[in-house]
């Protein structure tokens, strides 16, 4: 009489043969990609939310077959290099309520060849945000745009037809305005000013990691957003072409791993993922970024609005302003 459990113990040996390669595959990537002056390297870092959910479905594949200790261990590692990178952008708050003294901030990369003019003016209808970003606008866009004067009179815009033109309107006067060129690109840099205190705004667009040559700008970009520092309130808004799973997120303190000055506003509220937005798979790399004066309430991705883009809205507000 034939044995029936031999069928099943080879199964579940084939089983776990191919969850221990994955182990493998996983942790490999997960350490390769601290290596973050490497622009291949780096590349996996922005995928580490879906490395770090493959490992914890492979650890519940691992509990349930036989030879699982060494599986198991392989997938601890991962999991421990993905979490310390993801646990911060875990969904554990909740939105808390705007007051009198609350900023709400809409950016929007609108993808140069959208003509959805009228989706990105009915979402700014719809969020009624305080300032304004929008990037990637050209000179359609720019005329599609004016329709916003009448609320946000205070503007500053470079149109460009090259997928590096950028925006800001604001219900709040400018201080200071003035576009800085950064690796030949604009940055904006804006002082603006509040009834609860002055702030500074960069809104920026690195260029895209898309070979060597790109990645080493668009890192000599996020540095000098790194670099430039105030003591006061300060916000970094913008599509940076990173995600905060790049030990070059400039989230982050120089070399990576611990907070630095800049933090994400999205830390806590989950992984909004703004790109591609049409994909199955996308990854976060619109940012607001807010230094420790802030007080976030809420950010979350905004509708749809044909760009390959999708936007943010984040509700700030200065902490010990008046409620």
């Amino acid at each position: 009489m034939t044995d029936s459990r031999a069928p099943r113990q080879r199964i579940a040996a084939a089983a776990s043969r191919v969850i221990g390669s994955a182990a493998t595959v996983l942790l490999a990537l997960s350490l390769l990609a601290l290596i973050a002056s490497i622009h291949v390297l780096d590349l996996i870092a922005h995928f580490r939310e879906y490395l770090f959910w493959g490992g914890a479905t492979c650890l519940c594949a691992a509990l349930a077959l036989p030879n699982r200790r060494r599986n198991l261990a392989v997938l601890a590692g991962s999991l421990a290099v993905n979490a310390w990178f993801v646990a911060p952008y875990l969904p554990i708050r909740s939105a808390t309520p705007r007051d009198a003294t609350s900023l709400r901030i809409l950016h929007a990369n609108v993808y140069t060849g959208n003509d959805e003019h009228a989706r990105v003016l009915e979402l700014i209808r719809r969020e009624a945000p305080d300032i304004i970003s929008l990037q990637e606008i050209n000179r359609s866009w720019l005329s599609a745009l004016n329709a916003l004067e009448a609320d946000y009179p205070h503007r500053l815009t470079r149109a460009r037809e090259d997928n590096f033109g950028i925006g800001a309107w604001s219900k709040y006067p400018f201080k200071r305005s003035e576009i800085l060129t950064v690796e030949s690109l604009p940055v904006l840099d804006l002082t603006v000013s509040h009834a609860a205190g002055d702030f500074h705004i960069l809104m920026v667009h690195p260029l895209p990691p898309i070979g060597g040559e790109y990645f080493e700008r668009g890192q000599a970009s996020l540095a000098a957003v790194n670099a430039h520092s105030s003591d006061g309130p300060r916000l970094v808004i913008g599509d940076l072409n990173t995600t905060p799973f790049s030990r070059n997120f400039p989230g982050l303190a120089r070399g990576g791993l611990l907070p630095g000055e800049l933090s994400s506003a999205s830390r806590g509220f989950g992984v909004l993922r703004t790109w591609r937005s049409q994909s199955v798979v996308r990854i976060p790399i619109d940012h607001v970024l807010t230094s420790r004066h802030w007080r976030v309430h809420d950010i979350r991705v905004g509708a749809d609005i044909g760009s390959d883009h999708l936007p943010l809205i984040a509700d700030l507000s200065l902490r010990g302003a008046a409620h």
